[in-house]
């Protein structure tokens, strides 16, 4: 069954994989759990009963054939994504933990004796140490060589003389074959031929399939070890060759492999990384490295499995002693040089307990450590990603000369914080400790307006939430009202399902609308010292030329005045036409709408306000719609008045020249102001 699925994984792995020189053989991680999962389903049989043996294959086949599919659907959902979220010391100390298995495994292979802590002395045995020395000599020269050349035939070529130079020291001393393989330094020999069948269906009537479905966990188990272990092998070859590495491509060509290899009576396997990444180091990577190799096995299997044989022990144990120390050299020597000192002990964590626990068990020591330390480096950045007063973020609305009056000692009592990134439990407490030391500051105007823009939040958690609601328990002490703005759906889900921060909160679609809320609210206990809603426009060019009647009396001749209602169109954005509008009363806004579709408000106007005047100046189409809020009474400037102004009365067009040039440069000192602090 073994060599049977090393044929079908590897034929199929071959064509399939979008790693040239990939090999895919039965998979060592999940063989304890088959093992298991066959002992377990046995222990349901009493002795001697006829269908134990049928149902154990059935079991080890139906496990095959739902890796299979379960792989294939994994990489057919695109989920090999998660391949990019697997920390990259956690790949590094798989790649470390694989290294160290195979030189566990080479000492083994080597002197016969388990490689663990209760046979350490063993090793160093006289009579031991000749049989694992030749191994890491030639192991070692394979390390030294392939470090400082990476010509395809170093590698056979050592393989090679090592086997010369082993028969020939043989035949030196004297030493038959059966002398050698009765001292272990050639395997035992193997049938001259094996029987092997493909699936029957003969096995389905004498299946109890009670007893292989109450092992329904068992399966669950397997099934997620070979995706994982999968994924950590993909991420792993992705390094070892250098390429980027289709992971759900590889997915579900284990998949397809898994699927053949249960059609062939065979057992779960996939990509081998140690054997691929012997392949990708010796070169030219190549389908015929995979190709060759599961023909080969074909050979074994059907025709000469004894000449294996043949291959002297030392020579196998060094391969894979190469295969171990040239990782370990990887990822604990060359890596601590170009790594961070804590992604380093990650790796050395995850080889120690996998050294010591096993595979899985290292790897999910390994992705709580890196994550750990994610979250503690996460919550090191600042979640405030700019901190600003109203005196530095005035809303888009023009103001009258009174309004300003009464709203330049309240701007400072306006706070507003633009948030950033996934707000949790590392972050979000700094963000209340930084509210608490703004409301308490007694160097400071008393906290009225606490704004907090979501614009660039991509989530909260729970955490989050009860430092929300702690928020608005220091805002109720304090005195201070809090704003959101720009909440994404996702967030603003999140926080309606708070009933306290739900209520507490005022929700506004960005900063803009945010201030203005502010500013209204101010301006709304003070409507008695404010002016009417409407300038005529006499008032209006008055104030701009004071000192000046005639001018402005004949300045005013060339506007012609309109009645709008709120919802009316004055302008569309991209129309060409050039008309100036100065409003008498109401509120007009101008809007952008961006190329992803939203409708971003640059600005609105009331009564003495200009708009329109880059249209008239240089022609080019509105870069906004003019739409009115309200019913409104703008005075209208065509183009052709201009041109007749000028002609007829050239004082009058300076002075009008002169409005649009002031209003334009404060325009420009604001515009200043706003790009400065985007640029903190």
């Amino acid at each position: 069954m073994t060599l049977g699925t090393a044929i079908a994984v590897g034929l199929i792995t071959t064509f399939t994989s979008s790693i040239p020189g990939c090999i895919a053989i039965p998979n060592d991680r999940t063989a304890p759990m088959l093992a298991i999962l066959a002992a377990s389903v046995a222990a349901t049989f009493s002795p001697g009963d006829p269908a134990m043996v049928p149902t154990c294959l059935a079991a080890l086949l139906f496990a095959t054939a739902l890796d299979g599919m379960i792989l294939w659907l994994l990489g057919h959902f695109r989920m090999g994504i998660l391949v990019r979220f697997l920390p990259y010391p956690v790949v590094g100390g798989f790649m470390a933990g694989a290294g160290w298995l195979l030189v566990k495994g080479a000492f083994t292979v080597a002197t016969g004796i388990e490689f663990d802590l209760a046979n350490f002395f063993q090793l160093f045995h006289p009579a031991t140490i000749l049989r694992w020395a030749p191994s890491l000599a030639i192991a070692l020269s394979m390390l030294i060589v392939t470090r400082r050349t990476r010509h395809f035939l170093v590698l056979p070529a050592i393989v090679v003389l090592g086997v010369i130079l082993f028969y020939a020291t043989t035949w030196v001393f004297g030493a038959s074959l059966p002398q050698l393989r009765a001292i272990g330094w050639l395997p035992a020999p193997f049938p001259t031929a094996v029987a092997w069948h493909p699936i029957s269906l003969s096995l389905l009537p004498a299946t109890n399939w009670s007893a292989i479905l109450s092992h329904l966990v068992t399966f669950a188990t397997i099934v997620m070890v070979s995706a994982i272990s999968m994924l950590m092998i993909s991420s792993s070859l992705e390094l070892s060759a250098k390429v980027e590495v289709d992971a759900d491509r590889e997915l579900q060509s284990a998949g397809l492999a898994n699927f053949a290899s249960f059609l062939a009576g065979g057992l779960i396997g996939f990509h081998s990384l140690s054997l691929t990444s012997l392949s990708l180091r010796i070169g030219p990577n190549s389908r015929w490295v995979g190709l060759f190799t599961a023909i080969a096995t074909a050979l074994t299997l059907f025709f000469a499995p004894n000449i294996v044989s043949y291959l002297p022990i030392p020579i196998i144990s060094a391969l894979l002693l190469y295969l171990g120390l040239n990782f370990l050299a990887e990822w604990l020597f060359d890596a601590y040089s170009r790594m961070r000192r804590t992604d380093y002990l990650i790796i050395v964590l995850i080889l120690f307990v996998v050294a010591w626990a096993g595979y899985i068990i290292g790897v999910g020591v390994g992705l709580v450590m890196a994550l750990t330390l994610f979250a503690l480096r996460y919550s090191l950045i600042d979640v405030v990603r700019l901190e600003l007063s109203g005196a530095q973020h005035r809303s888009n609305v023009d103001r009258t000369p009174d309004e300003i009056a009464i709203l330049r000692p309240v701007r400072p009592t306006i706070h507003i914080l633009k948030l950033q990134g996934f707000i949790f439990f590392g972050t979000a407490y700094s963000l209340l400790q930084r509210v608490r030391t703004r409301a308490h500051a007694t160097s400071l105007d008393p906290l009225r307006y606490l704004i907090l823009d979501f614009r660039h939040v991509t989530g909260v958690d729970s955490s989050a939430l009860l430092s929300l609601s702690r928020l608005l328990h220091i805002g109720s002490q304090s005195d201070f009202a809090t704003l959101c703005t720009s909440v994404p759906p996702a967030v603003f889900i999140t926080l309606k399902r708070d009933a306290i921060v739900a209520e507490g909160f005022s929700f506004h679609p960005d900063v803009d609308h945010a201030v203005e809320w502010c500013e209204a609210r101010e301006l709304a206990a003070h409507q008695a010292e404010l002016q009417p809603a409407s300038l005529h426009i006499g008032n209006v060019l008055d104030q701009a030329l004071p000192g000046q009647p005639e001018v402005v009396q004949n300045l005013a001749r060339y506007f012609v005045p309109q009645n709008v209602a709120a919802g009316d169109i004055l302008a569309i954005q991209g129309d060409k036409t050039r008309d100036l509008f100065l409003i008498q009363q109401g509120r007009i806004s101008a809007l952008l709408k961006a190329e992803n579709g939203d409708v971003i408000r640059l600005r609105t106007l009331g009564p003495g306000s200009v708009v329109g005047e880059i249209g008239l100046y240089l022609g080019r189409p509105r870069t906004a719609s003019l739409i009115a809020e309200t019913d409104s009474v703008v005075w209208r400037l065509l183009p052709e008045a201009v041109a007749k102004m000028e002609r007829e009365d050239p004082r009058s067009a300076a002075a009008l020249h002169e409005i649009l040039a002031r209003m334009l440069a404060g325009r420009l000192i604001q515009a200043n102001e706003l790009l400065e602090i985007s640029l903190r």
